[in-house]
């Protein structure tokens, strides 16, 4: 591999909140790369499945090496800053090396935090996309308030410096890249109305009150332009609120 920048394709789609961590990855170490979108409306064509036999994004071409899973992605980069060329490696780090106490740790509760999310918040939201009326969604949105309350407000609370981001960091870390599409999906689907109404409207005034802690960081990360600059909100919001509505007409 070249120890100079190196050459980085990325396979992606920009509707995809798995692919999204990558682009936020490497736009917080601001790495050069080129792009191909895969079209996950159809079937994938021959060409892509040589490349990644799963058939889904996000796929990283490192020089000649192929990377597959958003969070081995993911990983792969924060591991792969300390030994690209300056400036690039010069920034705030993603992920404390694991070659220490205090970095282990910090790992530990970066995986800990996403575990919470994802194996106790995460199911919740596609619950409640499923609501059948508005009586339900409200139900379902109470419920998973409820969960972000229990599982993650009191992380939160712990290792999230006011004003900063997950274990005491200045700026984005693993933890804001890992969750970040996730955050900005649901409160833009609680921003929705209309036709587009996915989440309660109250979602946000309840995270505000119940989950201040969580609340307050997810709206600092969601404000941050490596967040951001992959980021899409009217056409996430209408093609999820079309899948939604084709979900529920086959009820």
């Amino acid at each position: 591999m070249s120890s100079s920048t190196p050459d980085i394709t990325l396979y992606t789609n920009h509707g995809c909140p798995w692919a999204q961590r990558a682009h936020i990855a490497l736009a917080a170490l601001g790495l050069p790369f080129k792009e191909v979108i895969i079209d996950l409306d159809t079937p994938r064509e021959a060409w892509y499945l040589k490349i990644n036999p799963r058939g889904l994004v996000p796929t990283l071409i490192y020089d000649t090496e192929t990377i597959c899973e958003s969070g081995i992605v993911a990983h792969f980069l924060a591991d792969l800053q300390p030994s690209l060329p300056a400036p690039l490696s010069s920034g705030p780090l993603l992920s404390s090396p694991s070659n220490t106490p205090a970095g282990a740790l910090h790992r530990a509760r970066v995986a800990f935090f996403a575990d919470a999310y994802f194996s106790k918040v995460h199911a919740s939201s596609f619950a409640l996309l499923k609501a059948a009326d508005e009586a339900e969604r409200d139900k379902l949105g109470g419920e998973m308030v409820g969960l972000i309350r229990k599982e993650l407000e009191g992380l939160v609370g712990k290792y999230v410096k006011e004003g900063g981001f997950f274990d005491g960091r200045e700026g984005i870390g693993m933890a804001e890249v890992l969750l970040a599409p996730f955050l900005l999906r649901f409160y833009a689907f609680a921003r929705a109305d209309g036709p587009h109404a996915l989440f309660p409207a109250d979602f946000p005034d309840r995270m505000a009150r119940e989950c201040p802690a969580f609340d307050g960081w997810a709206k600092r990360v969601m404000a941050q332009e490596t967040i951001r600059g992959s980021w899409d909100e009217e056409s996430v919001v209408r093609k999820m609120a079309e899948r939604v509505e084709g979900m529920r007409a086959k009820v």
